[in-house]
């Protein structure tokens, strides 16, 4: 997985006052890859920028930065969600294949989950949100159609947004991490050449 750091948002929404909260969960409403947005958003002016933008975007292979995480990013649509919140935004929509939509999604817990601990918060309902839960939306769209079957275009349930918010907060809490074992002490012994090339998996939990 590839992460770029690269602020083309440059601090247009203000610097964060006070403490970050948690994070957003959102699905793109394009099958665009995250490195596109680099360029798309590069290219606006500040008024362009106030249609919205998250902190991160993130799909199969790359986690984009385009913005500071000490800074606001419009990505709620609503005064706390951009003062206090972190949006990632998720490589996800109608086109998208199940495939490369569950790898970014794990992805971006993986991005979740590392702000979390750099702003030391927990994991919980209260950090962990949800697009809808700041303004009326379908976002986190794609989210919400794999994870809890609900395809609607009404308000979600209170129960099905606890439903996801639940299940994300299990992901991130027990996270999966590919770890090849030449990178482990056995790497050091060399009549285990054949197993070197093997990649184990390692449940992660907090």
């Amino acid at each position: 997985m590839k992460v770029i750091n690269n602020a083309v948002c440059r601090g247009v929404a203000g610097k964060r006052i006070g403490n970050v909260k948690g994070v957003v969960l959102h699905n793109t409403w394009d099958n665009k890859s995250a490195n596109s947005h680099i360029e798309r958003l590069g290219k606006m002016n500040n008024k362009q920028l106030e249609e919205g933008f998250a902190h991160y975007y993130v799909d199969e292979e790359t986690i984009v930065r385009v913005e500071d995480t000490f800074n606001k990013a419009w990505h709620t649509a609503n005064v706390e969600g951009n003062a206090y919140y972190i949006g990632i935004e998720v490589k996800g929509n109608r086109q998208t294949t199940k495939q490369v939509f569950l790898k970014a999604e794990q992805n971006a817990f993986k991005q979740a989950y590392d702000d979390l601990k750099y702003y030391n918060l927990p994991i919980s309902r209260n950090t962990v949100r949800l697009h809808c839960e700041f303004t009326a939306t379908e976002c986190p769209k794609r989210s919400l159609i794999e994870h809890c079957g609900y395809d609607s275009n009404q308000k979600q349930p209170q129960a099905v947004i606890d439903k996801l918010k639940d299940f994300l907060s299990l992901k991130l809490k027990n996270r999966v991490i590919r770890i090849p074992l030449n990178h482990l002490l056995l790497s050091n012994h060399r009549n285990l050449s054949v197993w070197r090339k093997k990649v184990y998996f390692i449940l992660i939990q907090e």
